[in-house]
């Protein structure tokens, strides 16, 4: 087991749907599907960014890019599984 990792607050419907808010801003640099080098260091900076306007409008606990890009992983796996159709077999 991990001692140095320490869990974090669950975020708030608020938070998500700030975070969703920023991310339109910087929507077009983070879903690139682009991999060269001047495209992964634009996402980084956009992420950097992105964190940053987070924590200035956030009341809640600040949060680390890593952890933001984490929520919204898990908020685009939750939207396709919605939209996804049921198949019966």
């Amino acid at each position: 087991m991990i001692a140095n990792c320490k869990r974090s607050h669950n975020y708030t419907a608020s938070e998500k749907e700030l975070l969703l808010t920023i991310f339109e801003k910087f929507k077009s640099v983070i879903e690139c599907k682009k991999t060269d080098t001047q495209s992964v260091r634009d996402k980084q900076t956009a992420w950097k960014d992105l964190t940053a306007v987070f924590n200035s409008q956030s009341t809640h606990v600040p949060r680390s890019d890593d952890q933001l890009k984490s929520v919204w992983k898990n908020i685009k796996g939750q939207n396709s599984k919605a939209v996804q159709p049921e198949f019966i077999c």
